[in-house]
């Protein structure tokens, strides 16, 4: 319930013509009229006056929920006031022959005063070094295309490859592995603690028990954060065979490719590529940061509640969150709030537009991606509100490349990541 005495909360009385209400309720009226039934007349017969006073509450409510809601949110645009979700109608007044008068409160965004936003520090990390990252990335390639051969059993050791069936349950059941044949490095950097040191010493035909408790932040989304309580049956000891970085290797990784130089440069341009959209990303993830820092405001209440409640929609671990996770991701969120409302104005103040021909280009991918005519797009986008949504964050993602164009750039220590991430 929205609270009058929030500063992010406005209460107001807006008038509707009597006029323009009296149509309305003529609408609304005709369509009941042809198969009203009211007593004392011939169904469709009742004079307007009797039909007026018979469906009253009917009427009534029609007004409120529908016509007067409609003609709210019209006034509080035309009043220019920056609203944070949807008005509530809080009281209607009705009498004949004057106005409708319809109270309203409603949240709004803050009033604040834009601080700077040129020319911001932003500290960001140096492109790896192209041969090096070149190496290590082909090295990587060809582990994943090396093939296996097994070896006379013996027990497992340090170093070992080993081919293994885990067979388990993640969590309380919530999950079954079963039967899964995986090779294991044993003892590498990428392989967990718990499946070295309970497969060593171990020889094909034996099977280890092993529990492995997996990180809240786990590539594999049905592992993050769950413990894996798991058979693994050791099927063999392995042997690993690594290619040869030439032409035949080439051609087996990119079938476009015909020699391992073209693999290489191919290689060399993705790998720039990506640390480039890394250290873009980076900036405007820090800028983002920096202006909504520069910029603290309280936020409608019921509006961050929506907020709230649409991202834990999205969150698998939604149920799991305890309370410091959910202040944190709060406070994240508000941040984002706040940065986008400042980037809005920024985008105000240095009179940024969205030209028709952008607009026509996003209905145009609309109408492709969905194998549907323009005009069908266009309709589409228009009546789910898209198109208004697409602008502003068009806009937004204008103005935080302003602000990126602007920034003062510093690199630091800290190398991309090969890959990007």
């Amino acid at each position: 319930m929205l609270e009058p005495n929030d500063p992010c909360v406005r209460e107001l009385t807006i008038e509707i013509p009597w006029e323009t209400v009296a149509n309305e309720r003529r609408r609304l009226v005709s369509e009941v009229a042809k198969n009203a039934l009211v007593p004392g007349f011939r169904r469709g017969k009742a004079p307007q006056s009797v039909l007026n006073r018979h469906y009253e509450p009917e009427i009534l409510d029609s007004l409120r929920h529908n016509f007067a809601a409609e003609y709210v949110i019209k006034g509080l645009h035309q009043r220019d006031l920056a609203v944070a979700g949807s008005p509530v109608i809080t009281d209607l007044r009705f009498a004949e022959g004057k106005p409708l008068e319809v109270d309203t409160v409603f949240e709004v965004f803050p009033a604040f005063e834009l601080g700077e936003y040129r020319n911001l520090k932003v500290a960001v990390p140096k492109l790896p070094d192209p041969d090096e990252a070149v190496q290590e990335q082909l090295e990587r390639m060809r582990r994943e295309y090396a093939s296996f051969h097994n070896l006379d059993p013996r027990p497992i050791e340090d170093g070992d490859f080993t081919l293994v069936s885990i067979s388990g349950t993640v969590g309380e059941g919530e999950h079954e592995m079963k039967d899964r044949e995986v090779t294991i490095h044993i003892g590498a950097e990428e392989t967990l603690e718990a499946y070295s040191e309970a497969l060593i010493g171990k020889s094909p035909g034996d099977q280890a028990e092993i529990v492995v408790n997996y990180e809240d932040d786990h590539v594999n989304t049905q592992l993050a954060g769950k413990t894996l309580r798991c058979t693994a049956r050791v099927i063999a000891l392995q042997e690993r065979e690594l290619p040869e970085l030439d032409d035949e290797f080439a051609k087996d990784v990119d079938n476009d490719i015909e020699t391992f130089d073209e693999l290489r440069d191919k290689v060399r341009e993705i790998i720039l590529n990506s640390a480039k959209e890394f250290i873009e990303r980076h900036a405007r993830d820090q800028l983002t940061r920096q202006l909504a820092e520069a910029h603290p405001m309280e936020l409608p209440q019921q509006y961050m509640q929506g907020v709230m409640a649409s991202a834990l929609e999205k969150e698998p671990r939604a149920a799991e969150l305890g309370e410091n996770e959910m202040v944190e991701l709060r406070g994240h969120l508000e941040l984002g709030v706040r940065a986008d409302l400042v980037l809005q104005r920024i985008a105000a103040v240095e009179s940024m537009e969205i030209t028709q021909e952008e607009v026509n280009s996003f209905v145009q991918q609309h109408a492709e991606e969905n194998k549907m005519t323009v005009a069908a797009a266009n309709y589409d986008l228009a009546s789910r509100g898209l198109i208004s949504a697409w602008r502003s964050n068009r806009l937004r993602s204008k103005a935080l490349q302003f602000v990126l164009d602007e920034a003062e750039r510093t690199e630091t220590e800290e190398q991309t990541p090969p890959n990007g991430e």
